[in-house]
């Protein structure tokens, strides 16, 4: 069935809203596999319908707080697109689950930014490290957001859409240097291969990262954000 245009208003009341281009992909993600796995007209869905999905998630076992966010993605979709909050008005959302979050030793990190496959993951994960910036923070950085006389780097538009700088520490500084040396990039940092406009995708550094780990033989459970909670060690 073709779902492309309900797809396409909620994009266009997403930019409305002013929401990163990182947010609608999510959003948009969520309900193409929401309306692709109902497989049924939109004005057939039924409440019924949508609490059997959300229940798949949970028979799954996918986190609490993912499957809330898929939950919220699916509120505003039949809110501001379909204009039926009916039908997502009796379904609770999930408890959310406050989990401590695995810490690394400064050896375990050094261990996993040595295990990166090229230069570039290397210095990817130790701008993550060093700076605390999120992953999607350290793929939108450009060359100019790197001040090196005031060992510096700018953040436009994080979260919440602020402008904010964050440390750039001599470690660091070196492995961009080192990186700038053998990738050239023009604006963008870290870019997908040959097509030095376009970022990389955060689902590849996860990867990457994933492999790292796997690598080094580490048990942890960790993810590129596990390096943020790491940055006040000096590297």
């Amino acid at each position: 069935m073709d779902y492309e245009k309900y797809i396409l208003e909620m994009i266009k009341l997403l930019e409305l809203k002013g929401c990163t281009a990182r947010t609608i992909e999510v959003y948009s993600i969520c309900i193409r596999k929401l309306l692709t796995t109902l497989n049924k007209p939109v004005d057939e869905i039924t409440t019924d319908d949508l609490m059997s999905y959300i229940y798949e998630m949970i028979s799954r076992k996918l986190g609490n707080n993912t499957i809330n966010q898929n939950h919220s993605v699916i509120i505003f979709f039949f809110t501001h697109v379909l204009r039926k909050h009916r039908l997502i008005t009796p379904i609770p959302f999930m408890r959310r689950v406050r989990k401590l979050p695995e810490i690394l030793t400064p050896d375990e990190v050094q261990s996993i930014i040595q295990s990166a496959s090229s230069l570039k993951y290397k210095t990817i994960f130790m701008t993550l490290y060093s700076s605390g910036l999120r992953i999607s923070e350290v793929l939108r950085l450009k060359i100019s957001d790197i001040d090196s006389k005031k060992m510096q780097l700018r953040i436009k538009q994080g979260k919440r859409r602020k402008d904010r700088y964050t440390i750039l520490s001599k470690v660091n500084l070196e492995c961009l240097r080192e990186y700038y040396k053998i990738y050239r990039p023009v604006d963008l940092l870290f870019f997908r291969y040959s097509y030095k406009e376009q970022p990389l995708s955060i689902n590849t550094v996860e990867k990457e990262f994933k492999d790292a780990v796997k690598s080094t033989g580490l048990k942890k459970k960790a993810t590129p954000h596990s390096l943020r909670n790491h940055n006040l060690y000096e590297i």
